[in-house]
């Protein structure tokens, strides 16, 4: 698994939930402050993908739609199998909705 790909699954475990903390992310993701920091930045500037939330980030997109961000413009591989435990029942009705409709079922 990438770096990225960690970073990734992290986000999608660590956000399920709402507002969540950097530490959280690295304690996840097992990655460093500067991987870690890099990420969030990104996210928050490029993508607008999450906002500050007091001392934490939200994203503003649930984890089914996240995936699919990172997969249609990041390129990154997400093992639906290994997310998909960490997900709330609706999100993960979701996830197989997205997965039916938007890409046949692959």
């Amino acid at each position: 698994m990438s770096l990225r790909e960690r970073l990734v699954k992290a986000l999608i475990i660590v956000s399920k939930d709402g507002v969540f903390t950097r530490e959280s992310l690295k304690s996840v993701s097992g990655l460093g402050d500067s991987m870690i920091d890099e990420f969030i930045g990104s996210l928050i500037n490029d993508g607008g993908v999450l906002v500050r939330v007091g001392d934490g980030y939200k994203s503003v997109m649930p984890p089914h739609r996240l995936i699919r961000y990172f997969v249609d413009r990041g390129g990154v591989y997400v093992d639906l199998e290994s997310v998909s435990r960490y997900l709330p029942w609706d999100e993960f009705e979701a996830l197989i909705r997205l997965v039916f409709e938007e890409w046949g079922g692959i």
